[in-house]
């Protein structure tokens, strides 16, 4: 089952991660270092956040209910907000704690640069398992969409990790750097840099949520497998219009018109609707279809194009 693959991904990257931050933990009370100190608090961002977004996607694919007729989808937009104000917390706390030092001058007392040598090896074996994590959740949701399945935690996981292992290559080339020169105050200038990659790591995160929450539409591939769908289903399907779509968590929702030929029973006509809404559930199982029936002779001005925000590409309207 691919909601099991889900969870299951989301554990194994939690615990690994895991494994990093404890060998970035000791590194940092080694060296002192701020450098080291941003990777460790990402790292325990992405622990904790990867088990609790393995609990929440869960709860998020849970059928509906009487209470949530709608789903629980909203559940993964709540996990993504906290993910992404948590990484945006963390770096706003290691760019503050850097310039504190600069302002104190007392970063010569807070490091320990004979033991820079060893940090340096902890951050780089860390880009290596980050990387690794990275491709492994990269497999796990290419395998879900082939599936048709959407998960907006696992995207935002798979995004942490990536970034993660160029910011914790940066860290130990900065390390090495700050070691080979003696210069202290290059580990607060490199700590900060550090923090803004943390919050570079978090926009996207939060750009994605604050996407479905004002329910932005679904992008353009999507919206036109959906068409495509629904005009092939059946011979008598003449075209789509009025087409309307977004995402709540892993669910996808679509509404569109559907115009028939006219010459044929409201029993024909309905059936006609109901396995249009069945084919496109059987490619794209998490998704929520709702159709309006309307006759040939319907105003077809408004029929579905490939993109309702681009001139340029509204000037071949598909049916």
């Amino acid at each position: 089952m691919v909601g099991a693959r889900i969870e299951r991904s989301l554990f194994h990257a939690a615990i690994f991660s895991a494994i990093l931050a404890i060998g970035k933990l000791l590194a940092f009370l080694l060296t002192g270092s701020l450098v080291v100190l941003s990777s460790f608090l990402d790292s325990i961002s992405d622990t904790i956040l990867s088990l609790i977004n393995r609990r929440l996607h869960k709860a998020a694919i849970a059928r509906a209910d009487r209470e949530h007729p709608y789903g629980h989808g909203g559940i993964e937009i709540v996990a993504s907000l906290i993910q992404g104000m948590f990484l945006a917390g963390f770096g706003f706390f290691v760019v503050g704690e850097a310039l504190l030092r600069l302002y104190r001058g007392s970063g010569a007392t807070e490091i320990n640069l004979e033991q820079f040598g060893t940090g340096f090896l902890v951050m780089l074996l860390s880009g290596l398992g980050s990387f690794l994590i990275f491709r492994y959740l990269a497999e796990t949701k290419r395998k879900a969409q082939a599936a048709g399945e959407h998960s907006l935690v696992l995207s935002a996981d798979s995004a942490h990790y990536s970034a993660d292992g160029y910011v914790n290559l940066i860290s130990a080339g900065a390390m090495l750097l700050v070691w080979l020169t003696d210069l202290y105050w290059l580990d607060m200038i490199l700590g900060a840099v550090g923090g803004f990659m943390l919050f570079k790591a978090a926009w996207p995160v939060l750009k994605a949520t604050f996407e479905q929450i004002l329910q932005k539409e679904l992008p353009l591939n999507l919206q036109q497998q959906i068409v495509d769908l629904a005009v092939s289903a059946h011979d008598n399907v003449l075209g789509v219009h009025r087409l309307r779509t977004r995402s709540v968590g892993p669910t996808l929702y679509a509404d569109f018109h559907l115009r028939l030929k006219g010459n044929m029973s409201l029993q024909a006509a309905h059936d006609i609707g109901d396995h249009v809404a069945a084919t496109i559930r059987k490619e794209i199982p998490r998704s929520d279809i709702i159709i309006h029936l309307d006759p040939e002779d319907e105003p077809k001005d408004d029929l579905w194009k490939p993109a309702y925000s681009s001139p340029d590409q509204n000037k071949n309207p598909k049916n």
